[in-house]
């Protein structure tokens, strides 16, 4: 049985260590979220390493297990999140000519002579819809 506990905290041990060279690198980077529950995980494992040496396994150490568990797919959900981060890119938009089609001029030379045609016969507005009206053809223009 003691034999068996030792191996257990060995592993324990080695587990620990790989975890805080993975806090480490994420330090290094720009992964905050995830090398903080690292660091807690790696906490409880110590917590439980001393537990395991003291052969005291109680309940609230496998609780302090079951934490360490979410503590390390945090770190992981926030690696994967920095790493999806990292790969997305913005683009500038591409700048494209206005076609200059007979259609297109039409449209231009129709959409001229129809705001003419309003300014031309002013329809009776209150003077706060007058100034919209004026508003929204400074925009088209």
């Amino acid at each position: 049985m003691s034999e068996q506990i030792v191996k257990t905290a060995a592993k324990q041990e080695a587990i620990r260590r790989r975890l805080e060279e993975v806090a480490k690198s994420m330090e290094d980077g720009e992964g905050n979220n995830g090398s903080k529950a690292l660091k807690k995980a790696i906490e409880k494992m110590k917590e439980i390493e001393r537990d395991i040496v003291n052969k005291n396994i109680t309940s609230e150490t496998l609780k302090r297990q079951e934490e360490i568990m979410q503590k390390m797919l945090q770190a992981e959900k926030a690696e994967r999140e920095q790493d999806k981060d990292k790969k997305r890119k913005a683009k500038a938009a591409k700048q494209f000519e206005r076609d200059q089609s007979e259609i297109w001029k039409t449209y231009l030379e129709e959409k001229k002579k129809q705001t003419e045609i309003l300014y031309q016969k002013p329809i009776d507005f209150t003077p706060y819809y007058q100034k919209e009206v004026e508003k929204y053809f400074q925009k088209t223009k």
